[in-house]
């Protein structure tokens, strides 16, 4: 993975505090603490059914150092597989951009395959405590003059007019979902997130200049899980219907993708699978590896809709 990978996480671990801001008054180790406090996020189940926000900018730093390289690899892997339809000049606009993992991945990707490109990101995000994190990336991306990095706190699915007026008035060329519709789930209901999609979708398809490119990473897990934890909306389960929605347009072409991180498990198939499933991490210094306790399996499901 990239220099800038390496760099955030270092400023991941720099500003992580080594005591538990929510508890302080027992000294509660916080590695042990945060790890608890997002797995409370991402399973409401694990949080006494209460569904909750990432709201300590403790866990914020934690999540940045666990998960970057994982998310971040996965949608490198995904721009690949689309990377025929990718013009040298990149105009990406992230929706529920969070840690901004996408954005570590495009810069990857224009450092190795477009050294003479230009990437212009927008993020937008409801939470003012990933804002931290994005001052570490404009930071370390300050001094390049081919990368233009902004993010913007709104909270997309209550104002998804402004969104869509961005999209009309700076045409981007890419719309990047990371992560975010599974969560979105946890606070609407599946019928209002696949429309949120559908209208951004929608939108693209009628004002931007071809071809359109969307693309999305989020979660997938086995069917056994699903049966156990029927509440928990799962990523793969909102992409086939937006996938299912938008194969209708003959213009239109749908890739699907996913990492066969149990290979003998048809449940988690969607589309095409990547050949790699793991991080080797051997290249990555172990006090951050160790720290982070780094997820280094890859399990993201993937769809690319792309409008010729």
């Amino acid at each position: 993975m990239s220099v800038l990978f390496l760099d955030l996480i270092k400023k991941a671990k720099e500003n992580h505090s080594k005591s538990c801001l929510r508890c302080p008054e027992i000294n509660a180790l916080a590695i042990e603490g945060c790890i608890d406090c997002i797995n409370r996020v991402h399973f409401p189940r694990k949080n006494n059914g209460i569904i909750r926000d990432y709201d300590c900018q403790n866990m914020i730093y934690y999540y940045c150092g666990r998960f970057t390289l994982k998310h971040a690899t996965e949608f490198y892997i995904l721009i690949k597989q689309v990377e025929k339809n990718l013009p040298d000049k990149l105009n990406v606009v992230s929706i529920g951009c969070g840690p901004c993992t996408d954005f570590v991945a495009f810069d990857n990707f224009v450092r190795k395959s477009r050294p003479n490109g230009k990437l212009i990101y927008t993020g937008f995000d409801k939470n003012p405590l990933w804002a931290s994190v994005h001052g570490f990336i404009e930071d370390l991306v300050s001094d390049k003059t081919n990368i233009d990095f902004n993010v913007n706190q709104l909270d997309v699915i209550k104002h998804i007019d402004s969104v869509i007026d961005f999209i009309k008035e700076e045409k981007p060329n890419i719309i990047s979902f990371q992560y975010v519709l599974s969560d979105m789930a946890k606070f609407f209901s599946l019928k209002e997130v696949c429309e949120f999609a559908e209208t951004i979708i929608k939108t693209a398809f009628a004002v931007l200049p071809r071809p359109v490119i969307i693309l999305f990473n989020d979660t997938n897990v086995r069917d056994i899980y699903t049966k156990l934890y029927p509440s928990e909306i799962k990523g793969r389960e909102i992409l086939k219907l937006i996938a299912d929605k938008v194969s209708v347009n003959p213009l239109v072409t749908v890739e699907k993708f996913y990492f066969p991180y149990k290979e003998n498990d048809n449940s988690i198939k969607f589309g095409k699978p990547h050949f790699c499933k793991e991080i080797n991490l051997d290249m990555i210094p172990h006090d951050l590896t160790s720290y982070f306790r780094m997820w280094n399996e890859l399990r993201g499901v993937q769809l690319a809709v792309v409008k010729r």
